[in-house]
């Protein structure tokens, strides 16, 4: 979590390892307040445990009052280098296993996912909700031109 809060500053995208070392990053992104900020959250964490667990024991796990908010790799993006490194996050990434996990999961959920027949096919058995956004990272200029669809996937 520390390594990824440090590299999330330093980037010039802010994911870590496909960011890239930004010097004007680590020098306004990296700051005595951002450390205070995160500081101050950490009351919000007690009992949050960060693992580096395969996604199917974390999902699978029993408890009580669980609620799982997903957000894989877009099915789109498979040539993407946006998160692991060099990629292998996203091209390596099974989205069949990720859904037939999901029809196992004994837990209300919320995948964020990008929109197409073949997510759509996957997650046929939870609810599908289409919503547009801006993309944020992309959101520079004075008339934003990112509009997308995604689609919210849930089993409630």
């Amino acid at each position: 979590a520390a390594a990824f809060f440090v590299l999330n500053r330093i980037t010039f995208s802010g994911t870590s390892d496909s960011g890239g070392y930004s010097n004007q990053a680590f020098l306004k992104r990296f700051t005595d307040s951002s450390i205070e900020r995160a500081e101050r959250v950490a009351p919000l964490l007690q009992g949050v445990r960060i693992t580096r667990l395969d996604y199917e024991e974390v999902v699978l796990a029993p408890g009580k009052d669980v609620f799982l908010f997903l957000d894989p790799p877009y099915h789109s993006a498979t040539t993407s280098a946006l998160y692991g490194r060099n990629g292998h996050l996203h091209k390596a990434f099974d989205h069949e296993r990720f859904a037939e996990v999901m029809r196992r999961c004994p837990h209300r959920w919320l995948i964020t996912y990008d929109d197409s027949p073949y997510i759509r096919q996957l997650f046929s058995f939870a609810r599908i909700r289409e919503w547009k956004l801006t993309y944020g990272m992309r959101n520079v200029t004075p008339t934003p031109n990112q509009r997308a669809t995604e689609i919210f996937v849930s089993n409630f």
